[in-house]
């Protein structure tokens, strides 16, 4: 009784923080949506539970840039994590198979679109050209920095040019 009243108050938790969160290589249901106007949109990546075996959280899932804003600069911040970090492949396309929720999306396609900025362990920069419809499907990578074991989450970047 007592186990299952602490998973309740961390799901309530977690779903009052506005927070999607994913084991491992997995979409969670129900992702949020966050629109990005105007030139910028943030982006945390949390990591809980046990660092052998962590939960990716992002606050948003789905990101919807605002129609016809060019170069919008989005950033990734790893918070509360300190066996976490980013690396210079920890955001990239997702060159997977296609599922019925995810699509492939091609080097040449991100590549039109997106630009790093700047990366360091605990932020990630880009610059979306939003210059083409399709979505971007992407993959979240952050690394155990003692064991170098990556922990992936695929969220979108729907673009509206």
């Amino acid at each position: 009784m007592m186990i299952r009243s602490t998973l309740r108050a961390v799901a309530t938790v977690t779903v009052a923080l506005g927070f999607v969160v994913a084991g491992p290589g997995l979409r969670s249901a129900g992702a949020q949506t966050v629109d990005c106007p105007g030139a910028s949109c943030d982006v945390t990546v949390t990591v809980t539970g046990n660092p052998t075996s962590p939960t990716i959280g992002t606050s948003a899932n789905e990101l919807r840039m605002e129609k016809g804003k060019r170069d919008v600069m989005i950033t990734w911040k790893l918070e509360n994590a300190p066996d976490f970090e980013f690396r210079a492949d920890s955001i990239n396309p997702y060159l997977g198979s296609d599922t019925p929720s995810k699509r492939s999306t091609t080097q040449a396609a991100w590549n039109a679109q997106i630009q790093v900025q700047n990366s360091n362990d605990k932020q990630f920069k880009v610059k979306n050209a939003n210059g083409a419809s399709p979505p971007l499907y992407y993959d979240v990578k952050v690394y155990h920095k003692s064991t170098g074991v990556a922990y992936t989450l695929d969220p979108v970047i729907i673009n509206d040019p």
